[in-house]
């Protein structure tokens, strides 16, 4: 297919952020950049940047190919705290994702968890867990970015939120990790 997967979403997603953090918001320049792009390739990723002042770069990038293979996950060493500002918002500001990658090896992700040892997401994924016959993934107020295929899923009632501890990842059925991207 060609054009961009959940648009809607991540033009919502990055319009609150702009008014979070007081920056210019141009959706309809956004939008137009972003149909000069067209058609866009299923095997590439279109990542947008804001600059404070309204400035839109946009790059596309190549995808590597999908793996068959499970992801490894492993838990973070330390919480992350669920009132970082950073967690909510999408940005460039990724120290929280990197601090939890550190020293972690032989893995393809870290699943971070709050300081009430509630999971959140994974540095680069929401989690949802099948437990009990329902798709649980965690509350927005752990301390997560909520991605666009995880609200998207939320407002299609195929998933719910929930209070979700680390002990759940063990007792769940199955574990999934989920982005727009993948």
């Amino acid at each position: 297919s060609t054009g961009y997967f959940l648009l809607d979403y991540h033009i919502q997603r990055i319009a609150k952020s702009a008014q979070y953090f007081g920056w210019r918001f141009d959706e309809r320049k956004i939008r137009e950049k972003l149909s000069r792009l067209l058609p866009v390739e299923k095997h590439f990723k279109v990542r947008l940047l804001l600059s404070s002042r309204g400035d839109i770069k946009i790059e596309k990038i190549l995808l590597p190919a999908k793996s068959t293979a499970i992801p490894l996950l492993r838990l973070a060493q330390n919480p992350i705290h669920s009132d970082n500002i950073f967690l909510h918002h999408k940005t460039t500001q990724r120290s929280i994702y990197e601090a939890a990658q550190k020293n972690i090896k032989e893995c393809d992700d870290i699943i971070l968890w709050n300081e009430i040892d509630q999971i959140t997401e994974t540095t680069i994924c929401n989690i949802v867990l099948e437990k009990d016959n329902r798709m649980l993934t965690p509350q927005k107020s752990a301390g997560l970015l909520s991605g666009t295929m995880r609200q998207h899923l939320l407002d299609s009632g195929k998933i719910e939120e929930a209070a979700l501890n680390k002990h759940d990842l063990f007792s769940c059925e199955t574990v999934y990790v989920i982005n727009s991207v993948q």
